[in-house]
């Protein structure tokens, strides 16, 4: 499945800077599943262009960030263009996404 499962993890609220995230993480494909919602089922698993909406720091066990859940939400919803995912893939990875939010009661 393309749509990252959702998991219960740690959250923090603060500004997220995305490109700087990416940057920092290693081309592995745990830390890549870990830090994103969704993952091109046809891409390579282990290249960071495979991935999209990163929410989670460069590690695995970072805490999920609200600010980076909100605007991956917002960007499912086609702010700032939209993103390329497959519209039948949508609604698990805003499910991943509202996840996180739901445990920060937000």
């Amino acid at each position: 499945m393309p749509a990252i499962a959702p998991h219960d993890t740690p959250v923090v609220d603060r500004p997220w800077d995305g490109p700087a995230a990416v940057a920092a993480a290693p081309n592995d494909r745990e830390v890549l599943r870990y830090m994103h919602a969704w993952v091109d089922p046809e891409g390579d698993p282990d290249a960071k262009s495979s991935y999209k909406l990163p929410h989670h720091g460069p590690r695995v066990g970072a805490p999920a960030n609200l600010a980076a859940c909100r605007a991956g939400l917002a960007v499912l919803g086609g702010a700032r263009g939209g993103v390329a995912i497959p519209a039948a893939d949508r609604d698990e990875v805003s499910r991943h996404l509202r996840a996180h939010l739901e445990d920060a009661g937000a």
